[in-house]
């Protein structure tokens, strides 16, 4: 680009080139030049630095993406043109929503937590620039529910739409899945009540104003139906009942209950109640010694004019002994030497008397 202009030449390619010039004496003087032409040198640069990060080689400072360039000088002083192609590469955020369930661990993209929060992983890209990967987690709860019902012995219970068939009490348990795929655990804790025993041996015994009614069973309690409707509830297995019409059939069942749970209804049974002759007790006396006792007691009796029942109940009605005293008898000696402690009725009884007096074993 440039032109040789000294003695007396005026070019700019590279050759020989020839003056002929004459001397001061009118001879020939021939000058030969020789040129040279050295070229511009021109290097291009192709680097890459991360954000934030400066470029300083070859001369270089910069920091931003594009075309820059440097004039310099070759030693020969021909310009040395460097072209740099600068590529400014990004930092990578990446962000990850993840949900585990509770218990578990979430160890991917070089995590290793278990705990709800958003956690950050400095990382390098393939350029060795910032790779930065924040995690947002979710824990989801495992569920798990109690239930605590109670089943009538031999009935079945439908739980979460499986059946069983209770006949002792124990624990069950499903393992379900939320609709985020975690446990939900249903636990059911199941007792059973006892079904009590149909009642049986249900007696009817017609008295002067009442009916006697008595049976066996091992309920909490009992429901006495007369005539198809609900009479009374009672705990033991004794019941009399005083609100008679006479010359009225009625009809007993029972049935047994604990808790929850009621056994079927006992066989009917059915009696006319007739008013029998009224004979005050008023007129007979006893007396029942010693009391308490232990071995034997005495039953004196005053007024007695007809053959009578002398029996002899537990607290729950059932009839443990059977004796008879005759009319005028005046004392009946009654062994009680087997009877466990505790407190028992002694009924006088037949067609026209109930008279009854506790007893004490000790």
């Amino acid at each position: 680009g440039e032109t040789y202009t000294q003695n007396g030449f005026n070019v700019s390619t590279a050759g020989i080139h020839t003056q002929t010039l004459q001397t001061i004496k009118g001879c020939d003087s021939i000058v030969n030049l020789t040129l040279s032409v050295n070229q511009s040198q021109t290097t291009n640069l192709i680097a890459e630095i991360c954000h934030g990060e400066t470029y300083t080689l070859n001369g270089f400072n910069v920091n931003t993406e594009g075309l820059h360039t440097q004039t310099l000088q070759t030693y020969k002083g021909c310009d040395s043109i460097i072209n740099l192609t600068l590529t400014v590469n990004l930092p990578y955020a990446t962000n990850i929503f993840a949900e585990i369930c509770q218990g578990e661990t979430y160890n991917q993209n070089g995590f290793n937590v278990s705990t709800s929060g958003t956690y950050t992983q400095f990382l390098q890209t393939t350029k060795g620039c910032d790779s930065i990967v924040n995690l947002v987690l979710t824990v989801n709860p495992t569920y798990i529910t109690t239930y605590n019902e109670t089943v009538c012995q031999g009935e079945s219970y439908i739980f979460n739409g499986i059946t069983y068939t209770a006949d002792t009490s124990g624990r069950y348990v499903l393992n379900l899945q939320t609709v985020n795929g975690c446990d939900s655990i249903l636990e059911l804790n199941l007792t059973v009540i006892p079904t009590p025993i149909i009642p049986n041996n249900l007696e009817l015994q017609l008295m002067s104003n009442y009916i006697n009614l008595t049976w066996q069973g091992n309920g909490n309690t009992y429901v006495i139906y007369r005539n198809n409707d609900s009479l009374t509830t009672t705990t033991t297995p004794i019941y009399s009942d005083y609100d008679l019409i006479n010359d009225q059939l009625y009809c007993y069942k029972v049935k047994s209950i604990n808790g929850e749970c009621k056994s079927e209804f006992s066989d009917t049974i059915c009696t006319t109640f007739l008013d029998l002759v009224d004979i005050s007790s008023s007129n007979i006396s006893t007396k029942l010694y010693p009391n308490p006792a232990n071995n034997k007691v005495k039953l004196e009796i005053e007024g007695l004019n007809e053959d009578t029942e002398v029996n002899l109940y537990d607290i729950n009605g059932r009839k443990l002994m059977n004796k008879f005293i005759k009319a005028n008898q005046k004392v009946l000696e009654i062994d009680i030497s087997k009877l466990v402690k505790g407190i028992y009725n002694i009924r006088i009884e037949n067609d026209k008397i109930s008279i009854s007096r506790k007893l004490i074993v000790n």
